[in-house]
């Protein structure tokens, strides 16, 4: 899975401060804090676009609360809040670590407060270093954007001095999901750089240009992030339908061996509306014993529509059952696609052939099979393919065909399942 903005924040934000110090040597104290921000840069991830967008918001925010940057004549003082603090690596157990970093960072001081915040005093030669350098690192990885793996449409990305006016260049006609969510580092990049330069913003505007014809195919503002996600329209009422209850659920356990066990839970929205889903599981043994926990999660889930989580647990072994909880809400961001998906299956001895026809108007992105293989109403094996192509689609009008194969002996029941969304 690749970086979150954030985490790829923390890393330049990390590597910068690295920088500034201008010391050569290392020490075993030294090495220590530096591994310890590395663990916890790893542990910093947006799994899911709200926390991204939690994270965007943090970063673009101007408040009490937030990063507070000091200019005095000669220092600059940064106080970094707790929550803030172990966000950017900033996890210091004692006044002792702190004062060593400070020490390796050549800082003029470095305080843990009693309530976890850190303030770091510098002096204003090392703030102008650290934010040339903190500019340098920002560019360099919104340039490796440019043809990649992720943003292979991506052309160019420019951008002014402070971050909060970016024009990006892409070959695509609309934009991928990728490119979609690639304004959430925008964001992140120019809130951080904002807010450790002292000078909090309130937008960060991107622009989104096709190559081609030169005109703006999508923009975006980090000032539309809070209205979109914590308003409620006046004249609309709250929403407390328990849409769980509306669910059925059916659920299959396949033990592939060596710790690997994979929970399979087939779910039918019978509502009237189009949910996001998510699952927790925790795996027991027959004497009752907790021995492990999973989760899963499926964007859109159409109106009479069903389709299939797949939860993961690693070394566990002999599990006798589950003790699942399904949440479900409105889908906020996504439509299900699946409703426009003609699916054409053949079903071999040893093999599942799907063909996959988009009748829809608009591009379907992540277009996934997923395809168990059942015999006596167990699951003796699964398979999964994207029906997508290099952007991450299966446009309009297009079909593509996958094989689902089942090696260990036979089977008797294949149950296909397709999951694919479209952007609102």
């Amino acid at each position: 899975m690749r970086k979150t903005a954030l985490l790829i924040a923390t890393a330049l934000l990390t590597a910068t401060l690295t920088a500034c110090s201008g010391n050569t040597g290392t020490t075993s104290d030294s090495t220590s804090k530096s591994n310890q921000q590395e663990a916890a840069a790893t542990d910093t991830t947006a799994e899911t676009q709200t926390e991204a967008q939690t994270a965007a918001q943090a970063s673009t925010a101007e408040s009490e609360d937030g990063i507070n940057v000091d200019k005095g004549l000669l220092n600059v003082e940064i106080t970094i809040p707790a929550d803030y603090a172990e966000t950017y690596g900033f996890t210091f157990k004692s006044q002792e670590e702190a004062d060593a970093y400070a020490k390796e960072q050549g800082f003029k001081s470095v305080t843990l407060g009693d309530d976890g915040s850190v303030s770091l005093v510098m002096s204003k030669s090392q703030h102008k270093k650290m934010m040339d350098g903190l500019n340098k690192t920002i560019d360099e990885a919104l340039q490796e954007m440019v043809g990649s793996e992720d943003y292979p449409n991506i052309t160019d990305v420019e951008h002014n001095d402070n971050f909060t006016d970016i024009k990006v260049t892409t070959k695509s006609e609309e934009l991928s999901l990728n490119e979609s969510f690639s304004t959430l580092s925008f964001y992140i990049f120019g809130g951080m750089y904002n807010a450790f330069n002292g000078t909090p913003v309130d937008n960060i505007h991107i622009d989104f240009v096709n190559d081609a014809s030169g005109e703006v195919i999508d923009s975006f503002d980090s000032k539309n992030l809070e209205d979109d996600s914590t308003s409620t329209d006046a004249n609309e009422p709250t929403d407390d339908t328990d849409y769980s209850a509306q669910l059925e659920k059916e659920e299959y356990i396949y033990d592939g061996g060596y710790g690997s066990v994979h929970h399979f839970i087939a779910i039918k929205n019978n509502s009237d509306q189009t949910l996001s889903i998510s699952t927790n599981s925790i795996a027991y043994n027959e004497s009752g014993d907790k021995i492990g926990a999973g989760s899963g999660s499926l964007d859109a889930l159409g109106p009479q529509r069903e389709q299939i989580v797949i939860e993961y647990f690693e070394n566990v072994s002999d599990v006798d059952h589950f003790e699942t909880t399904i949440s479900a809400s409105k889908s906020k961001w996504y439509e299900d696609a699946t409703g426009n998906i003609d699916v054409e299956a053949d079903i071999f001895d040893d093999k599942a052939i799907l063909t996959c026809t988009n009748n829809g108007d608009k591009a379907a992105e992540f277009v996934e099979g997923r395809v168990i293989f059942l015999k006596d109403g167990e699951c003796v094996g699964y398979d999964t393919h994207y029906f997508n192509d290099e952007e991450g689609k299966l446009k309009s009008g297009e079909s593509l065909t996958k094989q689902f194969d089942y090696y260990d002996g036979t089977f008797d029941e294949a149950k296909y399942y397709i999951i694919g969304t479209v952007h609102k």
